[in-house]
């Protein structure tokens, strides 16, 4: 089911998303080149009180439509020119049970 219209619409900001393709002889990951995607990045802080005392967290989340290639080893590039690892991929499903978009949790 694709996004519809008025939500793709949200989706104003454009990520680079970079599939990985392999490692190499060292071990580290290698990557395929960069797709821009279209998203929607919402930043969030939560004050979590600590036995040090309160501490800010921030959560990241970028919302991108189902038929972006990604995974939880994907390279993630944001606007800013920042590589950011992901923390997990979400892929709420529709009302007729295909992927409806997924959310990038940073």
């Amino acid at each position: 089911m694709p996004m519809e219209p008025a939500l793709r619409a949200l989706l104003v900001q454009t990520l680079l998303i970079a599939p990985q393709t392999g490692r190499n002889s060292y071990g580290q990951p290698t990557f395929g080149a960069d797709v821009p995607t279209p998203a929607r990045i919402e930043r969030s802080f939560q004050t979590m009180a600590t036995t040090t005392g309160p501490q800010v967290v921030e959560t990241t989340k970028a919302f991108v439509d189902a038929d972006a290639v990604v995974d939880e080893s994907s390279r993630v590039t944001f606007p800013d020119g920042q590589i950011v690892p992901l923390q997990g991929v979400k892929a709420p499903l529709g009302i007729d049970g295909t992927i409806h978009h997924y959310e990038l949790v940073f």
